[in-house]
């Protein structure tokens, strides 16, 4: 069997196999290029450099501890602020409650009054 009858030249099976073979191509090229790189002691190209110093593991402990200490105090905070408010609108809404019956109370008094007073004026 013969390869070479089997791909059409200007088919795509056969575009889609170049580039699969060049794209390998730049991949070993590139693994070897890196291994060099290596063998040869030269800085890679992708290593990150800082301005400054990172953080030492004491550091970032005293950082995290500071972090964790604000974070306690804004949250107990927060809870107080909150059980606050709730006690507040537990107070409103007894408020609220106690104003409903004395509007119920002045609508029924008004209410009689308004018979009263139709009773009299039809006398």
């Amino acid at each position: 069997m013969n390869y070479a009858e089997l791909l059409d030249p200007g088919g795509f099976q056969s575009i889609g196999w170049l580039l699969v073979s060049l794209a390998c191509l730049a991949a070993l090229v590139n693994q070897i290029d890196s291994f060099l790189r290596r063998r040869a002691g030269r800085e890679d190209l992708r290593t990150i450099k800082f301005d400054f110093d990172p953080a030492s593991k004491e550091e970032l402990d005293k950082l995290d501890t500071e972090n964790q200490r604000v974070h306690d105090v804004l949250f107990t905070n927060m809870r107080a602020d909150v059980e606050g408010l709730r006690g507040e609108l537990t107070i409103t809404s007894a408020q609220m409650h106690e104003l409903k019956g004395e509007i119920k109370h002045l609508s029924m008094m008004l209410v009689t009054m308004q018979q009263n007073m139709q009773s009299h004026h039809d006398r």
